[in-house]
């Protein structure tokens, strides 16, 4: 039987850490699901700088930079995330995961613990019809 993941968006950091916090001590307890991932979602402040900052072509370089702590790309004038996003970083660690799912395997002789681990998700951006228009 294959795993499965459930992502659950929230409005506030302290509403997903509270969760989070429920999730680990039921784990602690023996149940069969833990956080394997974290990650941080960016706005509603972005950059207003326009697409001649975040895309680059042949003539003109892109003026984005990726952070180290989100893997969010942060425009270098404004400072402000960026509206097209393809990659959020894993804010757990494999070390922070309360009883991975794991298996033992072999290569060359050589025995191993495997465990799969996120290191990011990517997220795309869609224009969507708004209800009101």
């Amino acid at each position: 039987m294959t795993g499965r993941y459930l992502l659950v968006e929230f409005d506030s950091k302290e509403q997903a850490e509270k969760l989070m916090q429920q999730i680990n001590a039921a784990a602690r307890g023996g149940k069969g699901f833990r956080v394997v991932g974290l990650f941080a979602k960016p706005g509603p402040d972005f950059c207003g700088c326009g697409p001649k900052n975040w895309i680059a072509s042949r003539v003109r370089e892109k003026r984005t930079k990726r952070g180290p702590k989100f893997g969010w790309e942060v425009c270098l004038d404004c400072k402000k995330p960026v509206p097209v996003m393809n990659f959020l970083k894993n804010l757990l660690s494999p070390e922070d995961i309360i009883n991975p799912t794991t298996d033992d395997a072999q290569y060359e002789g050589r025995k191993y613990t495997r465990m799969f681990h996120s290191l990011g998700l990517t997220m795309t951006g869609q224009a969507v019809p708004r209800a009101d228009k």
